[in-house]
């Protein structure tokens, strides 16, 4: 039969990841500290930083459709808009 994983709350795998990044330790220090496997918290580590990027993309897409927008709204023939006649 196989292990069943160990599931870890979102804030601790953050607050994991956050100490590699500021305490001074190595990922394999804080690893032991925490009982977890180094390779899971470089997992962790890459999967946030998949996500936070993806974040950002999504953050950056809807600010420049927003300001698109408003550019078409003040200028409504630059986007195709030829009104009613």
């Amino acid at each position: 039969m196989g292990d069943k994983q160990k599931e870890y709350p979102v804030e601790f795998k953050r607050e994991a990841v956050r100490l590699i990044e500021t305490s001074g330790k190595t990922a394999v220090q804080i690893a032991r500290e925490l009982g977890v496997s180094d390779s899971v918290l470089y997992h962790w580590r890459k999967i946030l930083a998949e996500k936070e990027s993806k974040l950002f993309l999504v953050k950056v897409i809807k600010l420049r459709l927003k300001k698109n927008s408003v550019g078409c709204d003040r200028r409504m023939n630059d986007c195709g808009w030829k009104g009613i006649s």
